[in-house]
């Protein structure tokens, strides 16, 4: 887009993530250009900008870039200012194994965001923090060495095959459930343990559908970009009726389909791909008269 309408512009990379990009420029002009041209696309969408600070370093997501200004970057984990070093503690009611994947998942994140010569301080400080919480330092620290060596060790290594045992779920209990995992392991079997529901997952999980976005009858919404909507009903898998929509107007069938029939006279596109379920009804509901 920006070659196209001002060619001075030279975009050296872009990356974006949901609402946030990131973008090198051969200056801080045209990266102010660049972002006056994002500003005329929508008069609802306002773009802000923040550049490096004065010793070439640049927070994006939780990364911290570091510019030394010859081709080189470094990189490593950026947290906020108000970060509260707090994690979940080892005496809580979860399966131990849980609690050693969550400082084991931040190991491997410091392993793949951290250059070298930051991933050695990073490391320290995830051991300081959890040690802080109550975990065993020379836990945390074989932990620790156990990813590296996994990480640099021969990618020809035979895996093991206790993914390929039957799994039995299990709630976790303390004391009770350590033990039926070594009974079910004599046994042939692999247990996994999930901790028991609180408040918020009694009042979340429990009310989403398992089923596929609009696969089943009832009302929908549909939009368009000229702000008018469509509320529909179908005794069909709502996805379905959707078809039918974009069918009529590729065939002129516009008497059969109000939708079909404003697309002929608006310029606006109609935002097929995101229809709304308003509504599920069962497949014998009566149409009101």
């Amino acid at each position: 887009m920006a070659t196209t309408m001002i060619p001075l512009i030279d975009i050296k990379s872009f990356h974006r993530y949901v609402d946030n990009s990131h973008a090198r420029f051969s200056n801080l002009n045209q990266a102010e250009q660049f972002q006056t041209i994002l500003n005329r696309q929508h008069p609802s969408l306002k773009y802000t900008i923040e550049v490096e600070n004065k010793n070439k370093i640049l927070n994006f997501l939780d990364i911290t870039i570091i510019n030394h200004t010859q081709g080189k970057y470094e990189f490593k984990v950026y947290r906020k200012d108000a970060i509260i070093n707090i994690q979940i503690k080892p005496h809580s009611n979860h399966d131990p194994k849980i609690l050693k994947a969550i400082f084991k998942g931040y190991i491997h994140r410091a392993y793949s965001i951290c250059s070298e010569n930051h991933l050695k301080d990073e490391i320290n400080f995830l051991i300081q923090v959890f040690t802080e919480d109550g975990y065993n330092e020379k836990m945390l620290k074989d932990i620790s060495n156990q990813v590296r060596k996994k990480r640099f060790a021969n990618k020809n290594e035979i895996p093991s095959n206790s993914n390929n045992l039957p799994t039995i779920s299990l709630p976790w209990i303390p004391i009770i459930s350590p033990r039926l995992r070594r009974i079910f392991r004599i046994a042939g079997y692999r247990t996994v343990f999930k901790s028991n529901a609180n408040l918020k997952t009694l009042l979340t999980s429990k009310n989403k559908s398992k089923l596929p976005c609009n696969s089943t009858p009832g009302t929908y919404l549909i939009k368009c970009k000229c702000s008018k909507v469509y509320v529909g009903e179908t005794k069909l898998q709502i996805r379905t009726r959707v078809q039918q929509h974009q069918n009529f107007l590729t065939e002129g069938k516009l008497n059969q389909s109000a939708l079909a029939l404003h697309k002929v006279n608006c310029n606006e596109d109609i935002e097929w791909n995101k229809v709304i379920t308003l509504k599920v009804e069962d497949k014998k509901f009566e149409r009101s008269p």
